[in-house]
C-alpha cells in the first residue's frame, strides 16, 4: 500500500514539475517577445532573436505535440528572415507542414517559402516552384491571385513592370475609345 501511495506522489510530483517547466519556459519566451517588440526598440536586436529562436527550437523538441509548437516554429521562421537566413526560415515552415498538416497557417507556410525564396533569396526558380506547388494545393486560397502575379512578374525590373501597367492601361483607355 505505501508503495502504491509513494509511486502516486511522485507521479503527480513528475506531472507537477513538468507543467511547470513548460510554463516557465512560454512564459520567458514570452518576455524575449516582448523585449524584442517593444515600441522603446529602435534598432532589432540580433542576440535576442538569436536567443528566441534557440528558445522556440527547444521548446518545440522538448514539446513537439505542445498546440503552440507549430506557432513557435512559423515565429522562428519569421525571425530567421528578420535575420536575413532566408534557408533557416525556409526549414522551419517545411517543418511545420510536415510535422503539423492540420495547423491553421499551413497555406501561409507554402505561400511563405515562395515569398522568401524570391525576396530573401533572390532564388527565381525555387520560388516559381513554390508558388507553383501553392497555387496547385490552394487554388481557392485568398493569396493565390498573389502567387500568381507573382510568378508572373518573377525576375523583371521594376521599370519592366511599370512598362507593361502602362501597356495595359493604353489598350484599356483604346478599347474604351472605341466603344
Amino acid at each position: 500500500m505505501r508503495k502504491i501511495v509513494f509511486s502516486s506522489i511522485f507521479v503527480i510530483a513528475v506531472i507537477a514539475i513538468s507543467c511547470n517547466s513548460v510554463h516557465s519556459k512560454k512564459e520567458k519566451i514570452a518576455n524575449i517577445e516582448k523585449e524584442i517588440s517593444s515600441s522603446k526598440m529602435t534598432k532589432f536586436d540580433d542576440a535576442k532573436a538569436e536567443k528566441l529562436i534557440a528558445l522556440y527550437t527547444d521548446f518545440v523538441k522538448e514539446n513537439p505535440k505542445d498546440t503552440i509548437a507549430p506557432t513557435y516554429l512559423f515565429r522562428s521562421a519569421d525571425l530567421y528572415v528578420a535575420l536575413n537566413r532566408g534557408n533557416m526560415a525556409i526549414n522551419q515552415l517545411d517543418k511545420i507542414i510536415t510535422g503539423y498538416p492540420s495547423y491553421k497557417k499551413i497555406p501561409d507556410c507554402y505561400f511563405l517559402k515562395a515569398f522568401i525564396a524570391e525576396n530573401t533569396l533572390h532564388h527565381l526558380s525555387l520560388a516559381d516552384k513554390f508558388y507553383k506547388t501553392f497555387l496547385e494545393e490552394f487554388p481557392t486560397h485568398p493569396l493565390s491571385r498573389d502567387a500568381e502575379a507573382s510568378r508572373n512578374n518573377l525576375g523583371k525590373t521594376p521599370e519592366q513592370l511599370i512598362a507593361e501597367f502602362e501597356a495595359k492601361q493604353d489598350s484599356i483607355s483604346k478599347l474604351e475609345l472605341k466603344k
